[in-house]
């Protein structure tokens, strides 16, 4: 009987953890019907790291992710909205492109070439109007939100490296345009099988292992490994890279490397990395399913490596 009671309080204890999970994880999930109701679709749930975006229209009506940016006279604006949802100040960093370059914007009047940063204050609501001069035969717009820029973590710090890795995107598709581009898939230098590991991107120093590292020297061989989110189903990548910020090549041939990744693989492609005068951050960005209408397919509309600080 002792032996069966505890037969019970182990099932009993695994269910619990088991509705534990489910019930976390539930508390993320937007429905469409929530979603056409608020336009929030980038949250983070932890109160230490608590981030909201959303965009609006000239006449304050939410643009949503699955809208078409509007074009009059070969330009485009809208209102981007940072909600710094913690109980201190902020910094935060709105990049923009089109088709995956980085481009100028406009905001208030003001052209921002590379970045515009400001300081959010505690709890506040950020209105950030943004106008940009629509690029001939783009297709695509994104905004893209990084938090804390100024910051190089240097040390082997998880809690930072992981706090300071994610970055947020608005995308849109914009209205009349093509988004049956052809995609020049580039072939990578190694392929692995990866059954059970669904990790996305990741910079390493190893060719052979995904080793996350948060420093490395100008001119040392690198590797980028990319892989599906899924364990029965492929994903394309538009993967860019950005060192302090600007846009330089992902490798000696591509600035924009777009790839098509199977399930259980991961594709490795080598990378030199950039030379530099003073420390810097190196940080690459992929972004799923490259000019296509976002339908809420897969939970994230961006993914990242963890900042990479390069040493001269």
């Amino acid at each position: 009987m002792k032996k069966k009671g505890f037969i019970y309080l182990i099932i009993s204890l695994l269910l619990i953890a088991t509705m534990t999970f489910f019930i976390s994880k539930s508390s993320l999930v937007v429905t469409n019907e929530e979603r056409e109701n608020d336009p929030f679709t980038e949250t983070e749930p932890s109160p230490s790291n608590g981030i909201g975006i959303s965009a609006y229209k000239d006449d304050d009506a939410p643009l949503l992710d699955h809208e078409y940016l509007e074009v009059k006279d070969g330009k485009s604006d809208f209102q981007l909205v940072i909600h710094n949802e913690v109980a201190e100040e902020r910094n935060y960093g709105v990049i923009v492109f089109q088709d995956y370059q980085q481009t100028g914007f406009r905001h208030q009047g003001k052209d921002i070439p590379i970045m515009y940063e400001f300081t959010a204050a505690p709890q506040s609501e950020n209105v950030l109007p943004i106008e940009l001069d629509i690029i001939d035969d783009a297709t695509e717009v994104i905004a893209l939100i990084v938090k804390d820029p100024q910051v190089l973590t240097e040390e082997m710090d998880f809690d930072k490296l992981f706090f300071y890795e994610q970055v947020f995107a608005k995308r849109y598709i914009i209205e009349d345009s093509s988004i049956n581009k052809e995609l020049a898939f580039s072939e990578p230098s190694f392929i692995y099988d990866s059954v059970d590991d669904q990790t996305t991107i990741l910079f390493s120093p190893s060719a052979e292992e995904e080793f996350i590292t948060s420093s490395m020297k100008s001119n040392d061989d690198a590797y980028l490994f990319i892989g599906s989110p899924f364990v029965d189903e492929g994903i394309t990548y538009a993967v860019i890279a950005l060192k302090d910020w600007q846009q330089i090549n992902v490798t000696e041939e591509n600035d924009v490397l777009y790839t098509k990744v199977n399930a259980n693989e991961n594709q490795v492609y080598p990378i030199k990395v950039p030379e530099v005068k003073k420390a810097e951050n190196l940080q690459f960005i992929a972004f799923p399913y490259p000019y296509e209408v976002w339908n809420d397919r897969y939970a994230f509309n961006v993914e990242q490596t963890v900042r990479t600080v390069i040493l001269p």
